[in-house]
């Protein structure tokens, strides 16, 4: 029997709000059981394929099963994906380091910084799009990040929308730290790749193909 109208509405926010909760003490436990630094990437990766199984309405995927499975099949390429993620992260410390010992202004100085800039934007465009992307498409991993960078930079408003929804939900574990176990991945997550999911279908449809046209495009 199934409820409508109000209560059937109370019912399935309800039944989202604990599975989130439920997919986000997964990812916690997934994070450790790869000793955190190992356990991150594969967590992150399978929490988003779970999250993108119930956008596509998959009725026959369980949560624990999918999630195991996923993290599993991506331990190894997802950590891959994290190591591409540090060296970057960390040749950026470096220049940041090396600016912030220089003393006197000049063109090397100029272009270090204006270097620093262009690679900080492109890596948090890359950060944003990278998982919705990375469980979405059956390509290799160097086009997966490809993409990424891309559809952050040809779509800014969609960027912009990543911005503000991950700056919201901050603000909001700010206000009420409590939500941090529960919400804090599975919470931004879900939003990133409902938004995601929405539009690369509007995109789609702009140009009158399906998604395989974005893939083909870096085959």
């Amino acid at each position: 029997m199934q409820l409508g109208g109000l209560m059937g509405g109370i019912y399935k926010i309800s039944d989202m709000v604990m599975k989130l909760a439920y997919l986000n003490i997964l990812w916690f436990l997934g994070v450790l059981s790869g000793l955190v630094v190992f356990g991150i990437m594969p967590a992150t990766v399978s929490l988003f394929s779970v999250i993108r199984g119930w956008i596509l309405n998959d009725d026959e995927m369980t949560i624990h099963k999918k999630f195991i499975e996923t993290y599993k099949k991506d331990f190894f390429p997802s950590n891959i994906l994290g190591l591409i993620i540090l060296f970057v992260g960390y040749g950026f410390f470096i220049n940041y380091q090396f600016l912030g010992s220089m003393n006197e202004e000049s063109s090397l100085t100029l272009i270090i910084l204006v270097g620093n800039i262009l690679v900080a934007i492109l890596l948090g465009i890359f950060l944003l799009f990278i998982f919705p992307i990375y469980v979405h498409f059956d390509m290799s991993l160097l086009k997966k990040i490809k993409l990424s960078v891309m559809l952050g930079i040809i779509y800014p408003h969609i960027t912009l929308v990543f911005i503000i929804t991950v700056f919201l939900f901050c603000l909001l574990f700010t206000f009420i730290p409590a939500l941090i176990f529960f919400f804090s991945v599975s919470g931004v997550a879900y939003c990133l790749m409902g938004i995601y999911m929405k539009k690369i279908n509007d995109i789609a449809e702009k140009y009158n193909r399906k998604e395989q046209v974005l893939k083909e495009s870096f085959e």
